[in-house]
């Protein structure tokens, strides 16, 4: 007899497809992802759009493509790994086990910051890629944020989170 997934299971296979996609993405060679190409150039290019006064004076000339790289890259991560803890939250919250319910912040705490330091040594076997602390730290800041949230929230583990 075939049975609808539960609730847990559910949130645990879209974490589980959310990790297999970050993957896939860390696997890839640098600049061939063109789709972010496009995101970290499009302040440039707006930029560019000014008169050359305004490039060229103070900060706003001081912020070129790779900068705005830099500053889009780690709110990116962050986003990334908050969506994975917040898919395993669900998931472990919705478990059937007590012990992973009651510390249910805990074990998503774990798996995501896990799945992050495998994520980033990956990276450093990729052609043009490299393993950053900073990105570690990005990702960590991610999952912390969506620790600290649920845990000020205090959700009973019954209660949905969306």
């Amino acid at each position: 007899m075939l049975t609808w997934p539960t609730r847990a299971q559910r949130f645990g296979a879209a974490a589980i497809i959310w990790m297999a996609l970050i993957s896939i993405a860390s696997a890839q060679p640098k600049g061939s992802l063109p789709f972010l190409q496009q995101i970290y150039a499009a302040p440039h290019r707006l930029l560019a759009l000014c008169p050359p006064a305004v490039r060229t004076h103070g900060m706003v000339g001081w912020l070129d493509q790779q900068c705005y790289a830099q500053i889009l890259d780690k709110p990116l991560h962050a986003l990334e790994y908050a969506v994975l803890a917040l898919l395993w939250l669900q998931s472990l919250r919705a478990a059937r086990r007590p012990r992973l319910r009651q510390h249910a912040i805990a074990w998503m705490m774990l798996f995501t910051l896990m799945f992050a330091v495998f994520d980033e040594s990956q990276q450093a076997f990729t052609p043009g890629r490299e393993m950053r602390a900073g990105d570690l730290l990005a990702d960590t800041f991610g999952v912390l944020a969506v620790a600290a949230w649920a845990r000020l929230r205090r959700v009973p583990a019954h209660v949905s989170l969306g």
